[in-house]
């Protein structure tokens, strides 16, 4: 819980050093921070999960009304949840959230302009293979990728900052990739996937012969629909991490799922109001069972 004036600040990963720095010590230092800040991306995504997906799911109802009244009929659920969401956010929130949908935006970019046709030849799904193999496949990919995303600019290489981002292109790859596939992903597809499901999507599914065939459709339509959401809050982790001055509001954090509730704000949806609701009695039962 938080107070309406409260300021929530976030930054990345430090280390103070009291010796002076080689090349070799910078290079191991920059490493070290990396994976950390990654980590801590994720394990801040897994905490922070939960209430995400509450604030996205309770606003389903409103994605219809928005693709009307703005007459775009193709907005994904994860645009309408962003546009819907971004109303209520400060300034710096939504320059917050611009960044994370660069990130995320680029994971597509990265998965396909460098990974499709390595999974179309089935690259990197041939059995027995070393991870540094797999590794190499995917370098390879980004390396294309880089190469034809520069094309335009004669003056590009990778010994002027090309190398780095094939590192962070490598990492987000891989970020990507392992979340997508965890079995935390699926726990969370197989609690949220009801919500995903239209009615004619739950008919079909249910007229399927056995349990596991019926079991295995709702998971991989829960997983398309729900794999944008899931990668859009880990890249909203990540641009908690970037920086050193993250401050939000405690309505950002709300809306961001960031915390629970706003105190002094009921109108805001928040799982303890909802689990500690009681309905009223009818007005036809004895008053003394109504006062027990």
């Amino acid at each position: 819980m938080a107070y309406p004036e409260s300021t929530i600040f976030y930054h990345g990963v430090r280390q103070t050093l009291a010796t002076p720095v080689t090349v070799e010590f910078g290079s191991a230092l920059t490493e070290r921070l990396k994976i950390s800040n990654d980590q801590s991306a994720m394990a801040l995504a897994r905490k922070t999960e939960w209430r995400f997906m509450f604030r996205f799911v309770m606003m389903t109802p409103e994605f219809t009304t928005l693709r009307q009244t703005t007459n775009r009929p193709s907005l994904t659920p994860l645009d309408s949840f962003i546009e819907l969401i971004s109303q209520n956010l400060s300034w710096y929130a939504n320059e917050l959230v611009k960044r994370a949908r660069e990130r995320h935006g680029r994971y597509h970019k990265l998965l396909d302009g460098a990974l499709a046709a390595a999974y179309k030849n089935k690259v990197l799904l041939k059995p027995q293979q070393r991870p540094a193999q797999v590794e190499s496949a995917i370098i390879k990919k980004i390396i294309d990728f880089e190469v034809r995303a520069h094309k335009n600019e004669p003056d590009w290489s990778f010994r002027t900052g090309g190398l780095a981002r094939l590192n962070d292109d490598y990492f987000l790859l891989n970020e990507y990739i392992s979340s997508s596939q965890s079995d935390h992903f699926k726990k969370l597809c197989k609690r949220w996937g009801p919500f995903a499901l239209t009615p004619q999507e739950t008919e079909g599914i249910m007229a399927l012969p056995d349990d596991a065939a019926r079991e295995e459709a709702r998971l991989e339509k829960a997983r398309r629909y729900f794999q944008p959401v899931w990668a859009f809050l880990v890249a909203l982790c990540h641009a908690l991490q970037e920086g050193e001055e993250n401050y939000l509001t405690a309505l950002d954090a709300y809306w961001l799922g960031l915390i629970d509730e706003v105190i002094g704000f009921p109108e805001l949806k928040s799982m303890r109001l909802l689990s500690e609701f009681h309905p009223d009695p009818p007005n036809d039962m004895p008053p003394e069972t109504a006062a027990a």
